[in-house]
């Protein structure tokens, strides 16, 4: 049986997955719909946000390794996991300072723009990147100029909810995320609870 603090864990990992997965589909909706660019980004961002938590919980600091090791052992977690990126948890983290590299940029490099969709600019024959961007055709994220398979990472995301799918019912409930509150005799969703 997992112990509180797994159960824990893992919990707040199922509801980050949930999330970030509710948000991809909403990002794949919005850029059926052809939404605006902004629109876009905003679901994608929610996803990488989700993301990144989960990244969080199974990949902590060095303080909390240990946890996290035991947390991908009990799951089965590889460290090539696609949703394993501190690379894009830490540019999301200290964003204002990889603004600022891109705006510093030499003057022999344009600033094409931000937020940009399935758009490729070439200057005197190099690829000139916006400060994030989207490649449909790959479902790749690309942030000052850096990839981030953001398909492989949904992929691992639905495939880890998954295995969470498969963990026993703990004392203390399931680790999956209800859909709904429950309501009480009112209609009201339930509120705190007393024990």
């Amino acid at each position: 049986m997992l112990s509180e603090r797994q159960f824990l864990f893992l919990r707040e990992a199922a509801l980050q997955l949930q999330y970030a997965l509710d948000a991809f589909e909403e990002f794949a909706r919005l850029k059926q719909s052809s939404a605006r660019p902004d629109t876009l980004f905003k679901a994608l961002d929610d996803f990488l946000d989700h993301a990144a938590r989960v990244e969080a919980v199974f990949w902590p600091t060095k303080k909390y390794f240990a946890r996290g090791q035991e947390l991908r052992e009990l799951l089965s977690v590889k460290d090539d996991n696609y949703l394993h990126n501190h690379e894009l948890r830490n540019r999301l983290q200290h964003f204002d300072e990889y603004l600022d590299d891109w705006i510093d940029k030499p003057q022999t490099e344009a600033h094409i723009g931000d937020l940009l969709v399935d758009s490729v600019v070439k200057v005197n024959g190099k690829r000139i990147y916006g400060l994030r961007e989207f490649d449909s055709a790959t479902t790749t994220y690309i942030f000052n100029g850096k990839e981030f398979l953001i398909g492989r990472m949904a992929e691992a995301a639905r495939s880890l909810m998954n295995d969470l799918q498969k963990l026993p019912p703990h004392p203390l409930g399931t680790v999956l995320p209800h859909r709904e509150r429950p309501l009480l005799a009112d209609g009201h969703g339930a509120g705190s609870i007393d024990i």
